[in-house]
């Protein structure tokens, strides 16, 4: 026994659950440990509890209590360490009891396949969804049934999800799914998911009821079927040789609208494919014969040969278009007559080759620079004359170029612009100006402007040359006054326009993609179309209705008409991509544009179109380059209206006209002349023709004939040879008379 003189205290320690003086816990008992000591011996350790209970720990240095009972809320445990002398002493720790919620809710449960009301044609099928308690008790999923069958994966643990699945047999018509899963918790809480699914394994009937097998069609047509099924038809499609006729109509009438321009005259399919919400369908065909024929959709030649690929086209007043190319080193040239078909052989001195062509006010043509190499371009400037078909060397330009503009200008000087000079974007940037009258080339060097290959450049009724676009590249849309050398913006937005023409003084259209080969990323065509009218206070780009198909590589063809005719192109700017056999016609009254029929010779890139004087278009090249098909050949397009009646005749016609004046036109049609316009003879290459433009000139009848005006304004018609034609009133174009109109 101890002495009376000891009189230390023993220590005590709690070290369990925590030697930290506060714990929290939601169970109901506990266990707490921990160690004491003393100078003589520790005889005991005790416990209380102020919410109730007392104890004896056992062991002493090292002493443990098990199973205290607390009570909900906060419970103070004092433990107390006795020595043999009766010294004491103690430590507390304060539990906060929370009492654990009673788990009486069903785990979440989800059918992920199929879904409500889902119509299906197959039996059995696969019913699929999640269960998972997490959240609500985490005491994981015990089972899944499905029409009471267990599914299998059906259980998870804790919070943990179960992916589970199963095969279920349907019955025809309406079935409930019931899913139900349950949890693991003792209370076994279950949650029930029910889902309707549809089984229908019946087809549904279709039958094209308009046309009729077998009919002959024409234009603009409606097709129209009949579906019905057992439970309802959600769709029916209506296919034109197997390819899809617009969107699927859902609703009766079955009806969608076809425009047979689309396809070639002849035998075609007609399908309708009905289809109800189970996936089943149900196809039914017919034939029907297209026949448009030429005063709808056109008509074409047939291809004839030609010695080179007509990469470049100017026609001239005697009939003969100028056709080069690339072979003997770009001095290969030929003038092919239009009325006749003869070839006769002209080569150049110097590699004309992606030169920039423009006629002249004497009706001969200036070739501005060419090929050196590819992307390197000659300072060198020819002159072709027609009447006597030989060729000149003119003045050359400050700069080598290779793919210029040239623009012949109100006052007959030319304006020549851009051109690679020693590389692909080493642009000639200062554009020049050559006069005729002293054979000098000025440069405007404070018009510096870099401009991609082959920019679209157009005279304005003020005399500013407009600068709309370009073969190569989107460009923002700027004007420049020659005079004063300054450039202003027109629209800083930029709006592809692989093709473009002035259809009317100021009025311009643009249409596609620009394109150049290895130098723009490859690309699906665009089938976007622009209208830019610069005679509007404020002028500005406007989207127009677009073109059936996407084009690059294409040419804008100004029609006597007032129509513009588009030709050619790929469906990428890939030149080797699939070429675009249809022609279409814009309408610059509606703004739309209709398909015509189509080409047969594939035309990419180096395609090139001029309109001829009897009013059909000749249409040629096509390939040298890049993959794109090589075309020796061109054929020759013929619009609807020339098949629409007997054409106005031209008896006379002034061979000179001058500005401001009046001139008589003689013909035996005045009474059915509808409208009287001025053309610009062509010059075409790599998408755009540089030369055409559309005058129309106001008239009044005269004895045995019409008096027509020529405007004062030089800038509306630049001097030069052009083509008269007469129109009457059902659209059918004269044989065009040869004018030249007077500088001075």
């Amino acid at each position: 026994m101890a002495g009376p003189s000891d009189k230390r205290r023993p220590t005590v320690n709690i070290t369990a659950p925590t030697s930290s003086s506060r714990f929290t816990t939601n169970s109901s008992r506990l266990d707490v440990s921990g160690t004491a000591s003393d100078k003589v011996g520790v005889t005991q350790v005790t416990w209380t509890n102020s919410r109730g209970g007392s104890g004896t720990a056992t062991g002493t240095t090292i002493w443990f209590a098990s199973g205290i009972e607390l009570q909900a809320g906060t419970n103070k445990l004092t433990v107390t360490a006795h020595d043999a002398a009766g010294n004491t002493a103690t430590t507390t720790l304060t539990v906060t009891y929370t009492s654990p919620v009673s788990d009486t809710i069903g785990p979440a449960a989800v059918i992920t396949s199929p879904t409500n009301n889902q119509a299906v044609n197959i039996s059995p099928i696969t019913v699929a969804g999640t269960a998972s308690d997490a959240g609500l008790g985490n005491s994981g999923i015990s089972s899944v049934t499905v029409n009471g069958t267990a599914a299998a994966g059906g259980t998870a643990t804790g919070s943990a999800t179960a992916n589970w699945s199963q095969a279920l047999t349907l019955s025809p018509g309406s079935n409930t799914i019931t899913v139900v899963a349950t949890d693991n918790g003792p209370a076994q809480n279950a949650t029930t998911v029910r889902i309707t699914v549809v089984y229908d394994s019946i087809a549904p009937t279709v039958a094209i009821t308009s046309p009729t097998t077998g009919a002959t069609v024409s234009g603009t047509i409606t097709v129209t079927a009949t579906a019905s099924d057992n439970v309802g038809v959600v769709g029916v499609g209506v296919l034109v040789d197997g390819g899809p006729l617009g969107a699927e109509v859902t609703e009766p009438p079955y009806s969608v609208s076809w425009n047979t321009l689309s396809v070639t005259d002849g035998s075609h399919v007609l399908s309708a494919v009905a289809r109800d919400a189970a996936g089943n369908q149900t196809t039914s065909s017919i034939s029907v014969s297209v026949s448009n024929g030429p005063s709808v959709s056109g008509q074409w030649s047939a291809p004839f040969s030609l010695p080179i690929r007509d990469v470049h086209m100017t026609l001239f007043r005697t009939g003969d278009v100028l056709l080069w190319d690339a072979f003997d080193s770009g001095q290969m040239a030929y003038l092919w007559n239009w009325s006749t078909g003869a070839l006769t052989y002209v080569p150049s001195a110097d590699n004309i080759f992606c030169s920039g062509p423009v006629l002249m006010t004497d009706g001969s043509v200036l070739v501005a620079g060419g090929h050196a190499a590819t992307g390197v371009g000659i300072p060198d400037v020819n002159r072709f004359d027609p009447a006597t078909k030989t060729w000149s060397s003119l003045a050359p330009m400050a700069f080598q170029r290779w793919y210029p503009t040239a623009t012949t200008l109100p006052d007959g000087r030319v304006l020549v612009v851009s051109g690679a000079t020693t590389c692909f974007t080493c642009t000639g940037d200062i554009p020049e100006l050559y006069n005729p009258a002293t054979n000098t080339w000025t440069q405007l060097t404070g018009a510096q402007l870099s401009m991609p290959l082959y920019p679209h450049m157009f005279v304005l009724p003020d005399g500013r040359v407009l600068y709309a676009s370009s073969t190569e590249g989107t460009i923002q849309t700027q004007a420049l006054n020659v005079a004063t050398q300054t450039w202003t913006m027109i629209d800083p937005f930029p709006f592809a326009g692989g093709s473009s023409a002035m259809y009317r003084p100021g009025v311009i259209l643009k249409s596609g993609s620009p394109g150049a080969p290895s130098r723009i990323p490859v690309a699906t065509s665009l089938n976007t179309a622009y209208v830019l009218d610069m005679t509007q206070p404020s002028p500005a780009w406007r989207q127009v209705a677009p073109m059936s198909f996407g084009r690059t590589f294409h040419s804008l063809t100004l029609l006597p008409d007032g129509n513009v005719l588009a030709t050619g192109g790929s469906a990428t700017n890939d030149p080797s991509s699939q070429p675009v056999y249809a022609a279409e016609i814009w309408n610059p009254q509606t703004e739309t544009w209709s398909l015509m029929s189509s080409m047969q010779m594939g035309r990419t890139y180096h395609e090139t179109a001029l309109l001829l004087p009897d009013g059909r278009v000749l249409v040629g090249g096509g390939g040298g380059c890049c993959g794109a098909p090589d075309q020796f050949n061109a054929e020759i397009f013929s619009p609807p209206y020339l098949f629409k009646g007997v054409r106005p005749t031209i008896a006379s016609v002034s061979a000179s006209i001058a500005y401001g004046s009046q001139f008589f036109v003689g013909t035996p049609d005045a009474a059915s002349v509808a409208s009287v316009a001025l053309m610009r003879l062509g010059t075409d290459t790599h998408q755009f023709n540089r030369d055409q433009r559309y005058l129309p000139l106001s008239f009044t009848a005269a004895g045995n004939g019409l008096n027509a005006t020529m405007p004062a304004n030089k800038n509306l018609a630049p001097p030069g040879d052009y083509m008269l034609f007469l129109v009457n009133g059902n659209g059918v174009p004269s044989v065009a008379s040869i004018v030249t109109v007077q500088l001075d």
